[in-house]
């Protein structure tokens, strides 16, 4: 493990971006320029240094840059291309720095959580380089132990600083993480728009995200998963019915809560550690649903909720199997009846799901089971 303040980070700006056709770092991405969001990211983890090195257009960067404590660094042979501007900045960095980070400019929605894993994960001597992997695939920004820069400054240009860091496979770690984002660069137009669709549904972690988090707590082929997938059809089901019916829910939101809502399954009071898991990844209204879907408070004076969703379809899913809330609660109570507190507790649970029923049945204008028996029998049919 590395502390933060050990850290630095040399984040890439002196590019062409020729396949782009615009200048990447300053192409607005949400509320700011693009660069600003790897500023952001950095400053925000604590790291002690943040060096970006200009080149082409130098002169449009430097107003934003100047009102920043980042260092500045020309890379005035930037023509030579990116592994040119890695070795400027690393040069440039101080003696007191242990390890350091390099982020191309146009990979700007790395999450924080990354960072802090990396760090976490960082292990010299043994461990020399931290690279992060979403989905089996290595991403940004590498983490690099600080004794390694002489080399780096040696190697050839041909090959980039992979190549370069390649001679060090068996002190290089590939730190899983829940980040789509270590992957989504803006080399061309058609990634520009990507990334700003990304942007737009940053706070919502996409389906294959959702399975990082679970292989992270060692869930991905477990019962626990197959439960949040099943749990995640039934919601998706009573949303689309929802919305017709003039209820306007956020679909990927329900998804996404609907999916990793058992994280901390096993653990007491799961439902609280999950969403406390999932607040520290950076995914707050999805930390919000998975917080109340083991105890729910119904307003009857609000629209239905996207938890009141998650909630009752974790209800209706036993296992992977679609089933009736008097079948899901008959069981609880068999398993723990015996006990008077488990029994008030189940009974108590079961009234809130069949209010929670009301209420979506109401709004939708039919039964749940109706509705679940149809999408069951256009599944058989299929």
């Amino acid at each position: 493990m590395i502390r933060a303040a050990e850290a630095a980070a040399v984040v890439l700006a002196a590019g062409f971006s020729q396949r782009m056709g615009r200048f990447k770092p300053l192409l607005p991405l949400g509320d700011r320029p693009m660069i600003e969001w790897s500023l952001d990211l950095f400053a925000g983890c604590g790291l002690a240094e943040i060096h970006v090195v200009v080149g082409h257009r130098r002169e449009e960067l430097m107003p934003l840059l100047a009102a920043r404590s980042v260092s500045v660094v020309v890379n005035h042979d930037f023509e030579q291309g990116m592994f040119s501007s890695v070795k400027v900045g690393i040069r440039s960095l101080s003696q007191d720095c242990r390890a350091f980070f390099v982020l191309p400019a146009d990979i700007p929605l790395v999450r924080p959580a990354t960072i802090r894993r990396l760090l976490v994960d960082f292990d010299p001597p043994r461990i020399r380089i931290a690279v992060p992997c979403f989905a089996g695939r290595t991403g940004h920004p590498p983490l690099v132990s600080r004794d390694l820069t002489p080399a780096i400054l040696r190697a050839e240009e041909a090959g980039g600083l992979r190549a370069a860091l390649s001679r060090w496979a068996a002190n290089t770690i590939n730190v899983p993480v829940p980040d789509h984002g270590i992957l989504n660069d803006a080399d061309r137009q058609e990634d520009y728009e990507a990334l700003q669709a990304v942007w737009r549904r940053r706070q919502i972690p996409d389906p294959e995200e959702c399975n990082a988090i679970l292989a992270s707590r060692g869930l991905e082929a477990d019962p626990i998963a197959r439960h949040g997938r099943q749990v995640a059809r039934v919601a998706e089901i009573l949303t689309s019915t929802l919305k017709m019916a003039g209820i306007g829910l956020d679909a990927d939101l329900i998804r996404a809560a609907a999916q990793v809502h058992d994280l901390a399954k096993g653990s007491p009071d799961h439902a609280r550690i999950g969403a406390e898991r999932l607040q520290a990844l950076g995914f707050p209204a999805v930390a919000e649903i998975v917080a109340c879907h083991h105890e729910i408070t119904i307003d009857p004076q609000r629209p239905i909720s996207a938890a009141e969703v998650v909630y009752l379809a974790d209800k209706r899913v036993a296992g992977d199997r679609v089933v009736g809330l008097e079948e899901r609660f008959a069981a609880a109570l068999a398993r723990y009846g015996a006990v008077e507190e488990a029994r008030r507790n189940i009974q108590h649970r079961r009234d809130q799901a069949f209010a929670v029923q009301a209420r979506i049945e109401a709004a939708m204008g039919q039964s749940v089971d109706s509705l679940l028996e149809k999408a069951r029998q256009g599944e058989k049919n299929k």
